[in-house]
């Protein structure tokens, strides 16, 4: 699995002069975890954000580097977004320790097509989406493939 990267800074702006930050391009967001004494505020180019959470979603880990410090390894616990736009407007990352497991949902993808389908016998109804597992950040995978042909 490759190895996904972001920059973020530290950031001094809080309260309701975020939306000043907001229109500057940046998103406003906040690292914490047990090794960390305080929550860190942080921004994050907007543009570089959206990329790397589409692409990690809530279960790849993320190398979070801030002010060319030795990076983080991060999960991207919580993604607010704008309601009307879908803009994110805020991040919430949580620092991994790599020897502590963790709990995180894990999405099912259905492969293949059942027979009874393509009879016409019946209809395929998903019941769940996710699944909770509790793992290693090391042994974290991105989806679960169930073969429902048979």
């Amino acid at each position: 699995m490759e190895e996904i990267l972001l920059t973020a800074q530290p950031r001094s702006v809080i309260g309701k002069q975020v939306n000043a930050l907001r229109r500057g391009g940046n998103v406003p967001a906040v690292l914490y975890g047990k090794q960390l004494d305080v929550p860190l505020n942080l921004q994050i180019d907007e543009k570089t954000l959206k990329l790397v959470v589409a692409k990690a979603g809530g279960n790849r880990l993320i190398k979070l580097t801030i002010d060319s410090a030795a990076p983080h390894l991060v999960l991207a616990r919580e993604v607010q977004r704008n309601s009307i736009s879908g803009r994110i407007v805020h991040v919430d990352f949580h620092q991994v320790s790599m020897t502590e497991k963790i709990s995180t949902d894990v999405p099912l993808v259905l492969v293949g097509t059942s027979p009874a389908v393509t009879r016409g016998e019946g209809l395929l109804i998903h019941g769940i989406a996710t699944v909770r597992i509790r793992v290693l950040p090391t042994e974290l995978i991105s989806q679960i493939e169930v073969d429902v042909t048979s």
